[in-house]
């Protein structure tokens, strides 16, 4: 398989608003949920209600989009053409126009969380969990200045662009946990983890300087591209100076050589002996990372590189090809950063830490109704802070609604639910963290964008634990 890397990347600056069909993430709609047999993701201290074996393939599947920006911000309705769409980069559209219409940093987080097997058991004083699941995670975060200097005109001037970041991983994770009530009060829980590195592709633009000017754009980059895989030699097509032209890849199994740890913990306290009904929990997830072996390097060097400025990019659907637009400015991002073979590394990546703080009031003169309130805090490459407001409803045994409302410090306030039925002889649960979208016909996001969803079917085992 050949692929290029100046092209891929460039692929993604232009087409992640479309990229919605492979994302995910735990739910946080389901914390609160004493019929969820996945809260334990969340906190390894809550214990579900009684043991589970998951359905292979079947067992559970989350899928998580967010991005603040969408299709309208890049596409635009041709003047000349009617009818006919045309990109940003065209003459048509005003550059203060664009500029106005995005975020100070355009980004994306994408996510895939898929079960491979899992067993919730009691034993050992506590409840237990063992788990198998494979974790895909991609992160976008162009700054305005990208797109500005994009557009720029020959009088613009001098431009200093940091912080572009294209990043994906994907591993599998196997872990082990336990829950141990410690007091008539207290509950703590550990899980150790162990990670396999699949795939790892990095691509940062650590700081760019350009001077624009008539006679000529000089542009001076810093960049950096890191890739390995599992099972695939990379190698490089390079020059003669050691520039990089193309990436090969070849699927040769070598053996699980990216591995690392990761571990969660956490703590629940019943506070029904100061205020009757009232529980307060926390939780840290996901401290540790892999250590990715055999990366292909690419960096640029210190140099001052003239370039032509960027081609007006016209009327979509005006060529043969409809890659024409890509590969032109593939060769434009060509022209202007040159990346240059370095040697291989080892480099140890943190796969994200996520902090929650949450608290539960049941009411009491309703005991089957409570109101919970989490605070969430994700740490590493892309931050994320969110405050979650829950109703749940549980008028039986065995099912379980919930509604809330979340407010995000990126991607602003979103409505999420859970439906779950957990009878006795299965579990079938529904639930979402948010959906905040405007589609068009395709259903391509036309604007900011957030969805997420969990499903999965598990088949409860024993005697309820409470």
């Amino acid at each position: 398989m050949k692929r290029n890397s100046i092209k891929i990347a460039l692929s993604v600056i232009l087409g992640f608003v479309v990229a919605a069909s492979s994302v995910a993430q735990t739910i946080n709609s389901s914390y609160f949920i004493d019929g969820s047999f996945d809260k334990h993701l969340l906190n390894p201290a809550l214990t579900p209600e009684r043991g589970y074996i998951s359905l292979p393939v079947l067992g559970g599947y989350s899928l998580t989009l967010n991005s603040n920006v969408g299709l309208s911000n890049f596409l635009y309705e041709s003047k000349t053409n009617p009818g006919m769409l045309t990109t940003f980069m065209s003459s048509e559209i005003d550059k203060n126009r664009f500029m106005q219409s995005l975020p100070d940093v355009s980004q994306i987080d994408m996510a895939l969380d898929m079960e491979l097997l899992t067993l919730g058991f009691k034993a050992f004083g506590g409840f237990n969990t063992i788990s198998m699941s494979m974790k895909n995670r991609e992160t976008i975060s162009i700054p305005q200045q990208m797109f500005g200097f994009m557009k720029a005109s020959l009088s613009d001037g001098n431009y200093l662009i940091e912080d572009v970041n294209v990043n994906s991983v994907t591993y599998l994770e196997t872990s082990l946990g336990h829950s141990h009530k410690i007091t008539d009060n207290l509950t703590v829980g550990a899980k150790l983890k162990f990670l396999t590195g699949v795939a790892y592709a990095d691509a940062n633009i650590n700081q760019l300087k350009a001077n624009v000017s008539e006679q000529s754009w000089v542009v001076n980059a810093n960049v950096e591209m890191r890739a390995t895989a599992t099972g695939v030699t990379i190698t490089t097509n390079t020059a003669e100076e050691g520039e990089i032209e193309e990436i090969e890849a070849e699927v040769l199994y070598q053996g699980a050589s990216s591995t690392g740890f990761a571990f969660d913990m956490g703590a629940l306290y019943d506070m029904s002996d100061l205020v009757d009904g009232l529980s307060v929990s926390a939780s840290v997830t996901d401290i540790g990372g892999i250590k990715w072996k055999d990366m292909v390097v690419g960096k640029t060097k210190n140099e001052d590189i003239v370039f032509d400025g960027f081609d007006n990019y016209d009327v979509l659907g005006g060529h043969d090809d409809e890659t024409t637009e890509i590969d032109q400015l593939e060769d434009d991002f060509k022209e202007m950063i040159k990346l240059y073979e370095a040697p291989s590394e080892t480099q140890k990546i943190n796969i994200g830490a996520t902090i929650r703080v949450g608290a539960e009031y049941t009411l009491p003169f309703a005991d089957w109704i409570s109101v919970g309130e989490l605070f969430t805090c994700r740490m590493g490459l892309r931050k994320y802070t969110e405050s979650r407001t829950s109703v749940v409803l549980s008028p039986t045994k065995w099912f379980d609604l919930s509604g809330n409302v979340a407010f995000t410090s990126t991607y602003g306030t979103v409505l999420g639910f859970v439906v779950n039925l957990h009878p006795a002889g299965f579990n079938l649960f529904l639930a979402s963290d948010g959906v905040k979208a405007t589609l068009n016909p395709q259903m391509i996001p036309v604007s900011e964008f957030g969805a997420n969803i969990i499903m999965g079917v598990k088949i409860p085992v024993g005697k309820r634990l409470y």
